[in-house]
């Protein structure tokens, strides 16, 4: 579309710098790796047209394979007149055609259906905001790990010298997690806006790509956002990492039910209990930047591991049937061993909660730590 309305248009990346992106093998103990294998092996072979596939059959492949996966190119684009729409800020032309591109979940047919879901009011449309604007919202931003994963690396592929006349359209519902990450990586109070109305238009809309999809990123704008607001936080000089952190869960899903009979096993190893929704933003960026080891169940808080220094050991707690393999491929990019270990579903009320073996995990703890 962009090249039939003659709009600006800028390819970020080199055809030759977006080859594929290569995932390596996460590591674990033998004995679970032998206790996994069979599953993978079920999973892989079983014919799933008469059911449900399980969420975790085709990560499976990837947890215990060296894999590679394409990276598309990542773009922008000037477009005037433009309208964004809802809180998932599908982005229209001044026609009225919504650009495919701009909703990240099943391609135009999800941006059909994000569009239904907004119901947006195109009858009264409050009057154009004046200047030139990029929208920060998107699928799923009042998620932390979305916003800081598919959104923030919208302003990696910025630079480091931000135009003080752009300004910025705020996600909504606004989060204290999206001012405090936004006043982070550099902007100020004045450069950004947040508008009520479901639908938003604007004089001149930079529209930025950073990502074909949810949890996939382009590794060079999540790198230069990352490193950008650890500049901003740290300075030059970084600590040295010693800390190993537990990152607990406190909300009602995905728990570790028998936690208290872990905390003998992190208590040998010098292990904290953190609760990363119980800090700043600026916090949470200044603990995992001096963290050596990161334990913890497959969620939010785990993706603040970017934060953390290359070599930082990344350990995720599975559930069998919920999990993904965003962090672990996330954690090539940032130079940093994945580790993991599965835990054994139970069934107490809660969705995906689970146990862990004290003496699988002090075995695997064991491992890391010597290494």
């Amino acid at each position: 579309m962009a090249r039939k309305q003659g709009w600006n248009y800028q390819t970020h990346q080199p055809e030759a710098n977006l080859r594929f992106q290569v995932s390596k093998t996460s590591l674990a103990g033998f004995r679970d790796f032998i206790a996994n294998a069979p599953e993978w092996m079920h999973l892989r072979d079983t014919d799933h047209t008469q059911g449900k596939r399980p969420p975790a059959a085709k990560p499976f492949g990837r947890l215990y394979s060296v894999s590679e996966y394409d990276i598309p190119e990542s773009f922008s684009c000037e477009i005037p007149g433009a309208l964004v729409i809802g809180r998932e800020g599908l982005i229209s032309n001044e026609h009225g055609e919504v650009l495919a591109d701009s909703f990240k979940t099943h391609g135009e047919i999800g941006a059909r259906i994000a569009l239904t879901r907004a119901q947006p009011d195109l009858e009264n449309i409050p009057s154009a905001l004046k200047g030139r604007y990029i929208s920060l919202r998107a699928f799923a931003t009042d998620n932390y790990c979305h916003w800081l994963l598919d959104t923030m690396p919208r302003l990696g592929m910025l630079g480091l010298c931000l135009d003080d006349e752009v300004k910025f359209i705020l996600p909504s519902p606004l989060k204290s997690f999206h001012i405090d990450s936004l006043r982070a990586f550099g902007l100020t109070d004045s450069q950004w806006v947040n508008v009520e109305s479901n639908v938003t238009a604007v004089e001149q809309l930079t529209f930025l790509v950073s990502t074909p999809k949810p949890n996939r990123p382009h590794p060079a704008h999540l790198l230069a956002m990352t490193e950008r607001i650890k500049h901003n936080i740290l300075g030059d000089e970084r600590p040295t990492p010693k800390r190993r952190i537990y990152v607990a869960r406190a909300n009602t899903t995905r728990l570790i039910l028998n936690r208290d009979e872990l905390l003998p096993v992190l208590d040998e190893f010098g292990f904290e209990v953190v609760y990363c929704e119980r800090l700043t933003f600026e916090e949470q960026v200044r603990l995992f930047a001096e963290t050596q080891v990161i334990l913890g169940a497959h969620g939010a808080g785990m993706c603040n591991h970017i934060f953390c220094p290359p070599e930082s050991a990344v350990v995720e707690l599975y559930h069998p049937l919920f999990w993904q393999d965003n962090v672990h491929r996330y954690s090539v990019f940032y130079r940093q061993p994945h580790w993991h270990l599965f835990g054994v579903p139970v069934d107490a009320g809660g969705i995906y909660n689970m146990v862990i073996d004290p003496e699988k995990l002090r075995d695997l703890l064991a491992l890391i730590c010597a290494s």
